[in-house]
């Protein structure tokens, strides 16, 4: 068994004094995915954020890695944040930063690379999603869809070693969804990574992934993704699907 990316034993997440969820633990190894089901979709985002240092559980412990446990100071976040890729509904970019700078970003954080061979390196990139014609623009001068693709492009130049998903289809349809998925299969080498994932349908999401954790308030359940008996989860379901509809009749 290879070393864990991920690892967490009896999560536990209060908000104002009220029970989010508890008694959450698993741990997912390298080359491993993970799917997140939880009945309130913004429950699993709480998750991505504790999991990426952005937000402390009020219980449990975490380990990233096989050696770090939480953070506790802005050198060690840093250090472990360069090993973790972000993407989620409320992940934003720097505003006062041209979207190349934003995206450049990424690139800076994993290596020791100059500003010009970093921009340099993701011009295919940013001209692939359609990016590089905007490049000097500014976060607030781009439509929604072209800002959550910048957001995707930075976090994919970084080559995280943990990738912490919310499924591009919940802003961007599916067209972009897909494209934004194959990217991150062709850029990575599964082996060296690992991926956590929530908000997607769990069809595709079993192409992913090896495992299922269904987030409950009070416990959570680990399933082999072949065996997830999605009948037992319908109302979930269709609460996405509905998600999904709203959002593609919207764009």
């Amino acid at each position: 068994m290879s070393k864990p990316a991920l690892k967490c034993d009896n999560l536990e997440y209060r908000e104002g004094g009220r029970m989010i969820f508890r008694n959450v633990s698993f741990s997912l190894e390298m080359g491993q995915g993970g799917f997140l089901l939880a009945e309130l979709h913004r429950n699993s985002r709480l998750l991505l954020l504790i999991f990426s240092t952005l937000l402390r559980p009020s219980l449990g412990l975490i380990n990233w890695f096989g050696e770090q446990n939480q953070p506790e100071n802005k050198k060690s976040n840093l250090s472990l944040r360069q090993r973790i890729g972000l993407v989620h509904r409320e992940t934003r970019l720097v505003s006062n930063m041209s979207v190349i700078d934003n995206i450049t970003l990424g690139m800076l954080y994993r290596r020791d690379i100059s500003y010009r061979e970093a921009r340099f390196e993701i011009k295919d990139l940013m001209e692939h999603l359609g990016l590089y014609k905007y490049r000097n623009m500014r976060p607030a001068e781009l439509s929604f869809e072209k800002q959550r693709l910048a957001v995707y492009a930075r976090e994919l130049t970084k080559n995280p070693r943990l990738f912490l998903l919310e499924a591009p289809a919940l802003d961007l349809g599916q067209k972009a969804y897909q494209m934004m998925m194959r990217d991150i299969r062709d850029r990575t080498d599964r082996q060296e990574c690992a991926f956590l994932i929530s908000a997607m349908s769990p069809e595709e999401g079993r192409k992913w992934v090896e495992w299922v954790l269904v987030l409950g308030k009070d416990t959570s359940r680990m399933y082999p993704a072949g065996e997830f008996d999605q009948a037992r989860h319908f109302l979930t379901q269709t609460r996405l699907d509905d998600t999904y509809r709203h959002i593609e009749m919207s764009t």
